[in-house]
């Protein structure tokens, strides 16, 4: 996916937009996805119309419109196999869980969780634009927030500078809640500070709320015990869906994790070496 954006990204010239072909079944499984992963609104706001150069005009057509449509305009087209691969939970909701839904409580289920989508939307497009508003100091590799803009303004829009500094700090991502309440121990100076996920530490510099990165050593020892969530182990954020049984040990890099045997796990290395 990331490789075949860049490509199309890399063939635009100035001005240009480029558009996919997202559906509103798309739509409806993204939302359906948030859900199940306990999702802010962020998540739950779906697949944006539009960001930056990339433009999605057929949010509102169903996917077997589509398909009719291009049927007709003798435009071709192409049924990845992958996509009836149950193993990958997308697939097995659009395939099993939302048809069955639709046909037991609500045919039009895809427009609700659409419509659902846009009014959450429409919400965190205004807190963003407010939390946009609330400085970023740059010093280095730190970034700061000034504590007296945090309080200046409501909760939810206090939560979305932090999580807008935390995703420049480790992008693209925004923080759990578990990250949210350690970052607010600091900010009301019950902590002095906390270290996150990805080699991030939070602190408090005078009227500053600080975000460095640093260096965190290796865990001591060959075990680490892994809760249900997120869990924060040296530079590493490792998220648990489940724990029920015992699990055998495979080598990545320097480090070891592990995973139940029958499991095919895919890892990836970002540009930082994390």
């Amino acid at each position: 996916r990331n490789v075949r954006y860049s490509a199309l990204l890399a063939a635009l010239r100035a001005g240009e937009t480029l558009p996919t072909a997202h559906t509103l079944d798309d739509q409806a499984e993204t939302v359906l996805m948030s859900l199940l992963r306990r999702a802010g609104p962020t998540g739950l706001a779906g697949i944006p119309p539009r960001t930056g150069s990339v433009a999605r005009p057929m949010l509102a057509v169903s996917r077997s419109d589509t398909r009719e449509l291009a049927g007709l305009a003798g435009l071709p087209f192409y049924d990845d196999p992958s996509n009836l691969d149950r193993s990958y939970r997308r697939n097995t909701l659009r395939l099993e869980v939302l048809p069955d839904l639709a046909a037991r409580f609500n045919p039009r289920l895809a427009e609700s969780l659409a419509r659902s989508a846009a009014l959450v939307r429409s919400d965190e497009f205004y807190l963003q634009e407010e939390a946009a508003a609330v400085p970023l100091v740059e010093a280095g590799t730190s970034l700061s927030i000034p504590l007296g803009a945090l309080v200046a303004v409501p909760r939810p829009v206090a939560d979305r500078a932090i999580r807008r500094c935390l995703s420049l700090m480790r992008p693209p991502y925004g923080g759990t809640a578990d990250e949210m309440e350690g970052i607010w121990s600091v900010a009301s100076r019950a902590r002095p500070s906390v270290i996150l996920g990805g080699g991030l530490e939070v602190t408090h510099d005078g009227p500053m709320l600080v975000f460095r990165p640093v260096k965190i050593p290796s865990p001591a020892g060959t075990q680490v015990d892994l809760e249900v969530g997120a869990n924060n182990v040296g530079t590493f954020r490792i998220d648990v869906e489940r724990v029920d049984r015992v699990c055998r040990v495979a080598p990545i890099g320097a480090w070891s994790a592990v995973f139940p045997p029958d499991v095919v796990l895919a890892a990836r290395v970002d540009t930082g070496g994390r």
